[in-house]
C-alpha cells in the first residue's frame, strides 16, 4: 500500500510543481486557474489516499489549492525575505567595518595627540617662582616681593620694580626695538671697527684680548706705538653719529715705567685726551660727543712698545 501512495503522490505532486513554475511567469491569476484544473482532471473532487494506517483526505480542491498558492506566496516571500536580510546584513557588515577602520584612524590620531602633548610636556621649561624682599646699602626698599623673581631653565628673571629700584636716579629705563636703554635712548648705532679706515699704523684689529688685570675685552683695536712709540688710526663717519662709546686698558706686562696719552679727535679738532700708565685700570669713555664728525681719528703717543687697546667702542645717535 505504501508504494501505491508514494506513486500516487509523485504523479500529483509533479505536475503542480510544474504548474506552480509555469505559474511564476504568467501571473498568480492564471497559475490559480491552471493549478486548480490541474488537479480537478487529475483527481476530481474527493481524493482519498490511504497509506501505513494514515488517511489523507482531501475533500475540497478549491481549498486545497487556495493553501497551496499561499504555502508557495509565502515561500516566496521568505525567500525574498532571506535575500533581503543577506542584503543587509551585508550593508551592516560594510558599515561596521567602515566604522572599525574610522575607529582605527581616530586611535591613531588620538595617539599621535598624545605623543605630541608628551614631547610638549618634556620640553616644557623648568619655572621656579621665588619671592624676593629688596634691600640696599642696608635699607629696605618696598617692593611686591610675591613672585618676583623666576627661574626658567636656569636663568633667573626679575620683577620690573626690583630693576628699576635697582637703576640709579639718574638714570631711566626705555625698552624700545626690543632693547632696555639705561640713559640715553640710542636710535642708530654701529661698531667702530666696522666703518671705513683711511689711514693706520702701528694697530691692528682683534677679536679679544686680555688685560694687564686678567680682564678679557672684545672687539678690539690694539694701539703698541712699537719702538717709536707712537700709532694712530683714522675712521671716516660720513656725518652720521653723534656719540662715542668706547674703553681704554693696558695690555702686557711691564717691570719698568710706561706712560702715553690716548687722543681722541675729529676734524672740527681734538675732543678728549687720557694719561695711561702700565698701571692703568680700563678708563670708561661714555657719550663722548663727535656731533656727526666727517673723521675721527685715535692716537697714542708715549713709551715705546706700551701697549694699549681700546675696545667695545660704538658710534651712536
Amino acid at each position: 500500500m505504501k508504494s501505491k501512495t508514494v506513486k500516487v503522490l509523485t504523479k500529483f505532486v509533479a505536475p503542480i510543481v510544474v504548474a506552480f513554475i509555469g505559474g511564476a511567469f504568467s501571473g498568480v491569476k492564471y497559475e490559480q486557474k491552471n493549478t486548480r484544473n490541474y488537479i480537478k482532471n487529475v483527481m476530481g473532487n474527493n481524493i482519498n489516499i490511504n497509506g501505513n494506517e494514515n488517511d489523507i483526505i482531501i475533500n475540497d480542491i478549491e481549498t486545497f489549492t487556495q493553501n497551496y498558492l499561499k504555502l508557495s506566496s509565502d515561500y516566496e516571500s521568505l525567500k525574498q525575505q532571506k535575500d533581503s536580510f543577506s542584503e543587509q546584513s551585508a550593508k551592516y557588515f560594510d558599515d561596521l567595518t567602515d566604522a572599525n577602520n574610522t575607529i582605527d584612524e581616530l586611535n591613531i590620531g588620538y595617539n599621535q595627540e598624545i605623543e605630541d602633548l608628551k614631547k610638549q610636556l618634556d620640553s616644557a621649561p623648568v619655572i621656579d617662582y621665588k619671592n624676593l624682599a629688596l634691600c640696599i646699602d642696608v635699607d629696605d626698599i618696598p617692593i611686591n616681593s610675591n613672585n618676583s623673581m623666576v627661574t626658567i631653565d636656569g636663568r633667573d628673571y626679575f620683577s620690573r620694580e626690583i630693576v628699576e629700584n635697582i637703576i640709579p636716579e639718574n638714570k631711566n629705563m626705555t625698552i624700545k626695538n626690543d632693547t632696555i636703554f639705561l640713559g640715553q635712548v640710542v636710535t642708530e648705532k654701529a661698531n667702530l671697527s666696522h666703518q671705513y679706515v683711511k689711514s693706520k699704523y702701528n694697530c691692528e684689529f682683534k677679536d679679544s684680548i686680555q688685560d694687564s688685570f686678567g680682564y678679557m675685552h672684545t672687539d678690539c683695536l690694539t694701539l703698541d706705538g712699537g719702538w717709536q712709540g707712537d700709532s694712530e688710526i683714522q675712521f671716516s663717519l660720513q656725518n652720521k653719529y653723534d656719540m662715542l662709546d668706547c674703553e681704554i686698558s693696558v695690555y702686557g706686562n711691564y717691570t719698568n715705567s710706561k706712560h702715553a696719552t690716548i687722543t681722541i679727535k675729529t676734524n672740527e679738532g681734538v675732543l678728549k685726551s687720557y694719561e695711561i700708565t702700565e698701571d692703568t685700570i680700563t678708563i670708561p669713555v661714555e657719550g663722548l660727543a663727535i656731533n656727526k664728525c666727517l673723521t675721527l681719528t685715535i692716537s697714542k703717543k708715549g713709551s715705546d712698545s706700551f701697549g694699549c687697546v681700546i675696545s667695545n667702542a660704538i658710534v651712536y645717535n
